[in-house]
This record gives structure tokens, C-alpha cells and sequence, in this order.
């Protein structure tokens, strides 16, 4: 072995175990600081939330309904679940803050109650 492939080598290993230890420093932070981490990851996805329901006018789109307690954000065309499971709830947030128009193309604010009878009429709930 030539000596520049026993340097790249050694670069590939130490960036190798750099990773694991930085991969532990997190993984130990994180269950030492649980409850902090836990409380700021909380903020910012309320308040990715908010800026979200915000753009897109603060009020139910069916009745008018405006306080940001009972209002839910709402894929117009349905798929919500399914992009949330695929993505999580803070990258849908961002991605659609990233591009206003696209949220306003695919979203809409409801509250609960309009929500809910939405997803009655269009059969996006299963009945047992």
C-alpha cells in the first residue's frame, strides 16, 4: 500500500470513529438532558405550528372559528396522515413555510368540528 492510500485510509478511519464518538456525545446528552431537549423541540413545533396557521389566514376556512386552540391544519385533498408518518410534523411545517404558495395550494385551517365533518363527508374516517 502506497503511502497516500495509507493516509486516505487513516482519514476514512478517524472520520470512521469521529462519528460513533459524536454519535454517543448526542445520545448521552440527550438522555441527560431529556426533559430540557424535550421542552424545546415541544416550542418549536408550536411555534412552526403557528406561523403555519397564520399564513394561512388564522381562521377556520368553513365557519370562521378563530381561536388557535381548537384550529387544525388540513390537507385539502386528504393524505395528511400519510405525509406526516413519511416526513414528521416539523419537516411538513417547514417545508410548507419554506413555499407559501404550495401551502396555500394544499392546505387549509379548520377548526376540530369542521375538521372532523370534512373527513366524515369525504370517507376519510373508518367506522368500526
Amino acid at each position: 500500500m502506497s503511502t497516500e492510500e495509507q493516509m486516505k485510509e487513516r482519514r476514512r478511519e478517524y472520520a470512521r470513529q469521529s462519528y460513533q464518538r459524536r454519535k454517543q456525545y448526542f445520545k448521552d446528552y440527550y438522555r441527560n438532558h431529556k426533559e430540557r431537549m424535550d421542552d424545546l423541540a415541544k416550542r418549536h413545533i408550536l411555534g412552526y405550528r403557528k406561523r403555519l396557521v397564520d399564513l394561512l389566514g388564522g381562521k377556520c376556512a368553513r365557519c370562521g372559528f378563530s381561536d388557535y386552540r381548537a384550529l387544525q391544519i388540513d390537507h385539502k385533498n386528504g393524505g395528511g396522515r400519510k405525509e406526516t408518518l413519511v416526513r414528521g410534523n416539523i419537516q411538513m411545517y417547514l417545508r410548507y413555510l419554506k413555499s407559501p404558495e404550495e401551502a396555500k395550494l394544499h392546505l387549509q385551517v379548520l377548526c376540530a368540528n369542521c375538521n372532523w365533518i370534512k373527513r366524515v363527508e369525504n370517507k376519510e374516517v373508518k367506522h368500526k
